[in-house]
C-alpha cells in the first residue's frame, strides 16, 4: 500500500542525466537499430552534439505525457531460443525500436525504479529487472534459506510459478485501463502512452 502523501511527481531532465544513461551499458552487444536506421554507436559517437537537442526533446515528451507515433513502431527480429530451428515455436520475437525512444524509456525506468527504492516501495526480496539482482541471486537466496531452515528443522514448502508465456498473451489495451484506473496513475504527473 503507498502511503497517501507520496508522489512521483515530475523528473528533472538535465544532459547530465542523459549522459549518464547514454554512457550505461545494457547489454553485451550493441542494440540493432529500429525503425530510422539510426544505431547506439551513432549515438555514443555525437553525444556531445546531440546532448542539448535530446534534453529539451525529453522535457518536451515528459510535458506531453506521450511518445512520438513513429517511436512506437519497431523492427520485428526473429530470435532463435531451443528446439528444432524448423519450428516457428521455437522462436521468440524482440522489437527493435529507435535508440531515442530507448534511451527516453531508460530515463522513466530508471526514475520509477528509484522513486519505488527510495520509498520502500520494492521488496528486498525481487530479483527481476533490477541492477545487482540476478536469477543466480534468487536462487543463491532460496538455496541459503532452505538450508537454514532445514538446519533448524522448520518445514519447507516451496512453489514455484513458470510465467514463460505469461507476457505473450496479455492484452496491452486491458492493462492499460486497468493502469488508468488505478489510484498510482493519478499521482504519477507523467504519463506514456503506449498505445
Amino acid at each position: 500500500m503507498i502511503p497517501s502523501g507520496l508522489s512521483l511527481g515530475s523528473f528533472e531532465i538535465t544532459p547530465d542525466i542523459i549522459l549518464k544513461f547514454v554512457r550505461c551499458k545494457t547489454g553485451t552487444s550493441p542494440p540493432s537499430p529500429g525503425p530510422d536506421g539510426i544505431p547506439q554507436s551513432f549515438l555514443e559517437q555525437f553525444i556531445s552534439q546531440l546532448l542539448l537537442p535530446l534534453t529539451e526533446l525529453f522535457k518536451y515528451l515528459r510535458h506531453l505525457g506521450h511518445m512520438p507515433s513513429q517511436w512506437k513502431t519497431a523492427n520485428i527480429t526473429p530470435v532463435f531460443k531451443k528446439g528444432l530451428s524448423s519450428k516457428v515455436s521455437n522462436y521468440t520475437s524482440i522489437s527493435l525500436t529507435s535508440i531515442f525512444c530507448k534511451l527516453f524509456k531508460r530515463l522513466i525506468q530508471g526514475k520509477i525504479l528509484t522513486y519505488l527504492s527510495d520509498n520502500n516501495l520494492i521488496s528486498p526480496h525481487q530479483h527481476g529487472f533490477l541492477t545487482k539482482h540476478s536469477t543466480c541471486c534468487q536462487l543463491l537466496e532460496t538455496v541459503n534459506d532452505c538450508s537454514i531452515a532445514l538446519r533448524n528443522k522448520h518445514v519447507v514448502d516451496d512453489v514455484y510459478f513458470d510465467f514463460a508465456k505469461a507476457f505473450d498473451t496479455v492484452s496491452r489495451v486491458k492493462l492499460i485501463s486497468k493502469l488508468q484506473t488505478s489510484s498510482l496513475w493519478h499521482r504519477w504527473n507523467f504519463a506514456v502512452d503506449y498505445h
